[in-house]
């Protein structure tokens, strides 16, 4: 039975609803499996799901009119990956659902991140980056992947992979 809401609904990853139903016996309204439309008028509500990342029920919502994209935990901040092993989230498959979104996704000029920073009392948001941040960021992921697959290979310690960690654009 979907959480009752006065003004709005719960929208989650299939897997998500699973888990809730599973712990709670409660589920989201509406379940995602690939992309859904939100409103069939402006403004426009698009949420994607791109495959395995932070977790493995990671969404991005877009928002068209606004030219806004928001990652979540796919792009948790400029950094390395932050990853939720226990929830299903890889480092390996990481790059790819980066690689589709900015594929997938175009026109934006927006990209809002996962992890809340503080911008004013009261008034929580991730990091607001370009659209070409976001392509520089998901390009990043993929270099990563290719250094640490080849330092496992090379059978380097983690040290040793970390001291020859080489990032540059292919």
């Amino acid at each position: 039975m979907p959480w009752p809401l006065p003004h709005g609904r719960i929208v989650a990853h299939q897997l998500t609803a699973r888990r809730l139903r599973a712990s709670s016996g409660r589920a989201p309204a509406t379940e995602v499996t690939d992309r859904l439309s939100v409103f069939d008028t402006a403004p426009h509500v698009e949420v994607y799901y791109f495959g395995r990342g932070h977790t493995d029920e990671d969404l991005v919502v877009a928002f068209p009119e606004a030219g806004i994209v928001h990652m979540g935990d796919l792009v948790a901040r400029r950094a390395a990956p932050v990853i939720d092993a226990a929830n299903g989230g890889s480092g390996v498959a990481l790059a790819a659902p980066l690689a589709r979104a900015v594929a997938e996704l175009k026109g934006f000029r927006r990209v809002s991140t996962g992890h809340a920073r503080i911008v004013r009392p009261g008034f929580a948001t991730g990091d607001l980056m370009t659209w070409s941040e976001l392509e520089e960021y998901a390009e990043f992921n993929c270099v990563f992947l290719e250094n640490v697959r080849a330092s496992f290979v090379a059978g380097q310690t983690a040290a040793q992979a970390a001291a020859s960690l080489e990032i540059q654009k292919r």
